[in-house]
């Protein structure tokens, strides 16, 4: 039975411009940023991962940082965290240089052979927090859509919802039918994913046609950022932060 958590947010999802599934994962992500920054700064087990994961990736350690900049305007809570990621690294870099001086006692080693360990040595033991709650929840939502399409059906309130929102992006189309859906649902949402293509394709060409100089003036609002959805379209979330572009 899906979960009436999920379709009350799901709802709102499919209200915003863009990716129903890319929307909620960054409101998940900050969600869960907030909760860490508020109460698990000085948790040993958020610790001892974070310094075995080096931090958080480059995605969410910008996640963090705004984040806790919106809250505080300050960094206390980053500081505290990455107090021990900055202690491992040291304690890391220094057994990479150890392993440098190591050399086989019968033979001289290559110095491809070197470098790889002194890799071996730097490389981090754990994935990036943020990422592991990210994949988890992002993996709930898709199985509990194609949950609610088949308990409820292609004619339910919250699949005509769907079908008027901004649509999925081709990530998120993948993972849906990597939940091995049934051949009806796999083919509402192949058909829904064709209209909405086909529909900023043509407001792509529009937007190219129209910027010759003969015919700038008829440029639709709609089509202005034509050329950022299309992008949009084929990498959902690596551009969620686009300043108020969409």
């Amino acid at each position: 039975m899906t979960h009436s958590l999920f379709t009350a947010t799901f709802r709102l999802a499919c209200s915003q411009p863009r990716c129903p599934f890319c929307w909620m994962l960054e409101e998940d992500e900050r969600r869960y940023m907030r909760s860490l920054l508020h109460e698990y700064t000085l948790a040993p087990d958020i610790h001892a991962h974070l310094a075995a994961s080096a931090g958080f990736c480059a995605r969410h350690a910008q996640v963090l940082v705004e984040t806790e900049w919106a809250m505080e305007r300050d960094g206390l809570g980053t500081a505290t965290l990455y107090e021990s990621v900055l202690k491992q690294l040291e304690a890391t870099t220094a057994k990479a240089l150890e392993t440098s001086h190591k050399r086989p006692v019968l033979r001289k080693p290559e110095p491809n052979e070197m470098c790889e360990r002194i890799l071996v040595a730097l490389r981090p033991q754990e994935t990036c927090l943020a990422c592991l709650h990210s994949r988890q929840n992002e993996r709930f939502a898709l199985q509990s859509w194609v949950e609610y399409l088949s308990e409820e059906g292609l004619e339910a309130d919250l699949a005509q919802t769907y079908l008027q929102a901004w649509g999925v992006c081709f990530p998120h189309l993948l993972r849906l039918l990597e939940q091995r859906p049934s051949l009806e649902v796999a083919r509402w949402l192949l058909n829904d994913f064709q209209t909405k293509l086909q529909q900023r394709r043509k407001r792509l060409e529009a937007y190219i046609h129209k910027h010759d100089v003969r015919h700038r003036h008829e440029l639709r609002e709609e089509e202005r950022h034509a050329w950022i959805e299309a992008v949009t379209l084929t990498v959902g979330d690596l551009l969620e932060r686009r300043g108020g572009m969409l």
